[in-house]
């Protein structure tokens, strides 16, 4: 496979995933980001690296021409100062005037409900002619390895509500169905992904079991979490109070029967990274956690 795609967001989380996937499975990658330095390790993967921004037009058009494909991603809350519509809606123009074959665009669970800006570019992107595929990620399983969603303190500290039940995809199982996409397995789908619904204490009985040591919940306070990043407060007030739209994952593993729970990714990749983190943690443990 000798194909190249365009993966915007490279050195984001989602970006580095489908980028080090279509590596992978032998497509050609030009990894687009503002900050080329961070992207060494997928150039010593085998991308190209190329520096750009999602709202200018000029390098996005010189980066798309000759792909046969684009993986668009934007950072939402981590980019508050840019218009985040303004630059999907560009990339979708940018793309189709270059003759690229196929976009997959990662959107947000419930977007036609909650992500207004993700929204009209799903609805941009469907009406453009293009072919095309829409991914819904619910959050990400690698986010319990931030401190701000994960490990802290000895304990596992999110916003989230302990009855509220979280849809959860692994970030390779993203990627997974976006190499699906650019395979023209899933032209002109939208799809919401998950692998596994928890609720906090159900993610810290895991945890714990995959990393030998009791962690406690405790719920992060919402204006704790406001201080930090406004919406990502908004967003779980939203969940608290709203329950998600349920995710066929059974429908799902049929398309990628290795869809993975959160025990399986806790298993293959996510205990490892929570040990270590558990390590620094737990020097600031109560005497009680001891």
């Amino acid at each position: 496979m000798n194909e190249l795609v365009l993966v915007t967001g490279a050195t984001g989380q989602q970006g580095g995933a489908v980028a080090r996937r279509l590596l992978a499975d032998g497509w050609r990658v030009l990894a687009l980001t503002r900050d080329p330095a961070r992207a060494r390790d997928l150039a010593a993967a085998g991308a190209e690296v190329v520096r750009g921004d999602l709202e200018d037009e000029a390098s996005m058009a010189a980066a798309a021409a000759g792909a046969y494909g684009v993986f668009s991603v934007h950072p939402g809350p981590l980019a508050p100062g840019q218009d985040e519509v303004r630059a999907g809606k560009l990339l979708v123009d940018v793309a189709r005037r270059a003759g690229v074959r196929r976009l997959v665009y990662s959107s947000a669970l419930a977007a036609d409900v909650f992500q207004a800006a993700k929204w009209e570019v799903e609805q941009y992107l469907a009406a453009s002619g293009m072919p095309y595929t829409i991914l819904r990620p619910s959050s990400f399983m690698e986010n319990y390895l931030n401190p701000l969603f994960g490990l802290r303190d000895g304990a596992l500290r999110t916003a989230l509500a302990p009855h509220v039940r979280q849809q959860l995809i692994a970030l390779d199982d993203i990627a997974a169905f976006a190499a699906d996409g650019f395979a023209g397995r899933l032209d002109g789908r939208t799809l919401t992904l998950a692998g596994d619904a928890l609720t906090p204490g159900e993610v810290a009985a895991a945890i714990s079991a995959a990393i030998g040591v009791t962690v406690p919940y405790e719920q992060l306070p919402i204006d704790e979490l406001r201080r930090v990043n406004p919406r990502f407060a908004q967003g779980y007030e939203y969940l608290n109070n709203n329950p998600e739209p349920p995710v066929d994952i059974a429908a799902l593993r049929a398309l990628q029967p290795a869809l993975m729970t959160f025990a399986q990714w806790l298993e293959q990749t996510g205990s490892a990274q929570l040990k270590a983190g558990f390590g620094v943690a737990k020097k600031n443990l109560r005497p009680s956690q001891k």
